[in-house]
């Protein structure tokens, strides 16, 4: 198993650990359950000088029942052990279920073990149950293992349980598992851990597509998350309802269409008049607009747009800001746009204004101006 460690990443996970325990988990369920078994079988059917020695006081029982014909063989044996030596025991039962045709065979095993150990006053407890299936045809093998182990002891504790399903033959195997590990060494983490080409979360709709992990990657059809904290992120569409964007470096940005709220960059006002305004020699307010200018304004800009009926004196405008003057411009076309920029805006509400009068007119001389628009925008830092 080939777990890659993840760049770019402040989770403190040790992928190399992660890949061990999972390998030799595998292992503890493959061969090693094997062995036990075998070993297991040996102690309680057969006299075994070393094994009786060790304990000196040793009891076995055992059952046996087998039929065969026709070289089909079903067979069922049971073997319990129990002994005690010095500052030991243990105690065992093995179920083992067999039929077989020719080469052909199916096998279903139970195991359970306890032990118990003292040395030098500290005591060491272990408890082992296993469960394993076996078929064969043809060379061809199916294995289904369960096991759970714990022991406690001066050393500390350890509890893991194991379930594997593999099939294979001719030293090609496929397998699927799932671990459940507490460690006895309290800064190891403890473990779920699960073996498969294809890793699925269901409620078992056929209207839903379930959480799917497949070659390293999870699939889900609606994912809701509180909080997510990303370091790396590819997003085909996204719909993202609101937003909130501390600080964002982009190095290459293509925008097909962008739209932005009225003042995200610019605050803005503006006041339409159509009618119809005389204007003479006097000069008279045409129009006026009212703006609150943000602290991080650089400036202010002023679009004055309008037209007059005739061009017989020019028409002259004249720009204020709070009613203090700042600069004045003429015209000589109908319809005419003049602009004034207010350099040095200070932050607060302003009203800006535009005053006209006709150059060179006498009394009751002058020209109508009609479809007025004062725009103002302040240009944000």
């Amino acid at each position: 198993m080939k777990l890659n460690n993840q760049p770019n990443t402040d989770t403190a996970v040790d992928y190399e650990a992660v890949g061990e325990f999972v390998n030799d988990a595998s292992e503890w369920l493959n061969y090693n359950t094997r062995e036990e078994i075998e070993r297991g079988l040996d102690n309680a059917t057969k006299d075994m000088a070393d094994f009786d020695q060790q304990y000196g006081n040793v009891q076995r029982l055992r059952r046996e029942a087998a039929v065969t014909a026709n070289d089909i063989t079903a067979s069922y044996q049971e073997a319990i052990l129990v002994a005690v030596g010095p500052g030991s025991a243990i105690a065992q039962r093995i179920e083992a279920l067999e039929v077989t045709i020719d080469e052909d065979i199916a096998q279903a095993v139970d195991l359970l073990t306890t032990e118990i150990n003292e040395v030098d006053g500290r005591v060491t407890a272990n408890a082992n149950a296993i469960t394993a299936v076996t078929a064969t045809v043809d060379d061809l093998s199916a294995e289904g293992n369960f096991r759970m182990e714990v022991s406690a002891g001066p050393s500390g504790y350890s509890s893991r349980i194991g379930a594997q399903a593999r099939v294979g033959g001719a030293g090609a195997w496929r397998s699927a598992s799932w671990f459940l590990d507490v460690p006895s060494n309290e800064l190891d983490p403890t473990r779920f851990a699960a073996l498969a080409d294809q890793f699925v979360f269901t409620d078992g709709s056929d209207n839903f597509r379930p959480v799917v992990i497949q070659n390293g990657a999870l699939y889900a059809d609606q994912l809701y998350v509180d909080w997510a904290k990303i370091t790396n992120v590819s997003i085909g569409t996204a719909q993202i309802a609101d937003a909130s964007i501390t600080s964002a470096k982009i190095a290459n940005l293509s925008v097909d269409t962008l739209k932005l709220a009225g003042d995200a960059i610019n605050v803005t006002n503006s006041a339409y008049t159509a009618g119809g305004l005389f204007v003479s020699f006097v000069q008279t307010d045409v129009q006026s607009v009212t703006l609150t200018v943000p602290s991080d304004a650089l400036f202010v800009r002023c679009i004055f747009t309008a037209q007059t009926d005739n061009l017989n004196f020019v028409p002259v405008f004249n720009f204020y800001v709070d009613g203090s003057f700042l600069l004045s411009d003429k015209t000589e076309r109908s319809p005419f746009q003049r602009e004034f920029v207010w350099m040095t805006p200070t932050p607060g509400t302003h009203t800006f204004l535009v005053k006209m009068y006709a150059q060179g007119a006498g009394a009751n001389q002058g020209w109508t101006v009609s479809q007025r628009r004062l725009h103002v925008a302040a240009q944000r830092r």
